[in-house]
């Protein structure tokens, strides 16, 4: 059987020096940090006028003799469970920040690796999102087979040399993306399972864009 306990999250925020003009939330790959998390999102172009929030994964562990504390979105273990622990999870996140920033900003969920399956579920249940930015991750089951509502605007990205997301999986996640009608854009860049130079570029291009239609829509 399962017991069911309170677990607290560790989430790290950089607040932009002038107003904010979105809120970008950033899902890290597994073995890695909110630390690591973070430090990328603040190499996208354009990511200084952004809020960014990197929550870390529920379940940490220790990698390597230096104890380096890492962490994971989930196992194969009680999969489901987790699953909807980190919703939970990221629901409360979002509206703590919310909170903190008392206006209401274009929201966008970013998942590199594990935590872009991760960023598919947050963005298409969360009720409230205006982009989603995939990298190096696919699109998980429950949405393929409909059990999750619909996706915003997405940007998915892939190294043409990844051997995690191969190009037969990207090729299904494009092919679930246009046939589910969601509006997209595609990035295979020369690489691997990396946060490339031109990824960098496109996802701020993206973020860019986000923002024009948020300002357009009141206009």
């Amino acid at each position: 059987f399962t017991v069911e306990v309170p677990v607290h999250g560790r989430v790290l925020c950089a607040q932009p020096d002038v107003q904010a003009k979105g809120l970008l939330i950033g899902l890290h790959g597994y073995a890695e940090s909110a630390e690591v998390q973070l430090g990328r999102l603040k190499t996208i172009p354009g990511a200084e006028e952004w809020c960014l929030v990197a929550p870390q994964g529920l379940h940490t562990f220790y990698r390597g003799r230096q104890g380096e504390i890492v962490a994971s979105w989930m196992t194969a273990q009680n999969r489901d469970l987790a699953i909807a622990s980190n919703f939970d999870y990221l629901k409360r996140i979002l509206a703590e920040t919310r909170d903190r920033q008392r206006g209401d900003l274009p929201l966008v969920w970013m998942g590199f690796s594990q935590g872009g399956s991760m960023a598919y579920r947050a963005a298409a249940a969360c009720g409230e999102c205006d982009g989603l930015i995939v990298l190096g991750g696919d699109v998980p089951p429950e949405l393929r087979d409909g059990r999750l509502g619909g996706l915003p605007r997405t940007l998915l990205a892939r190294g043409s040399s990844d051997h995690f997301i191969t190009a037969e999986v990207f090729a299904r996640d494009r092919e679930y993306l246009r046939t589910s009608g969601t509006t997209h854009e595609v990035l295979e860049f020369t690489g691997g399972h990396e946060w490339h130079p031109q990824f960098l570029e496109k996802a701020g291009e993206f973020l860019a864009g986000v923002i024009e239609f948020w300002t357009g829509r009141g206009s």
